[in-house]
């Protein structure tokens, strides 16, 4: 099971870090709720990514996923992961 927190669009750098910011905080807040879902953040294009409660990621950490290129796409940790 995976719940969607949020979708991210934004056209500068700045702009998508700070949404993702404010969405990995309310995802953090949602996951303690629960106990028992990580969280992924997922890039769908330069522009694009959502982030997500999902089950294939332990609680407590955050992993990242980049699906511009599927033949690559890969679930890594997260810079900040605990």
């Amino acid at each position: 099971m995976n719940d969607l927190v949020s979708v991210i669009n934004g056209m500068s750098p700045v702009q998508i870090e700070e949404k993702l910011n404010r969405a990995v905080a309310l995802a953090q807040q949602q996951s303690i709720m629960g106990r028992r879902l990580g969280i992924l953040v997922t890039r769908h294009s330069y522009y694009q990514f959502t982030v997500e409660l999902h089950q294939d990621v332990a609680f407590g950490e955050i992993r990242e996923r980049c699906i511009m290129h599927p033949a690559r796409s890969t679930i890594r940790p997260h810079p900040n992961s605990v």
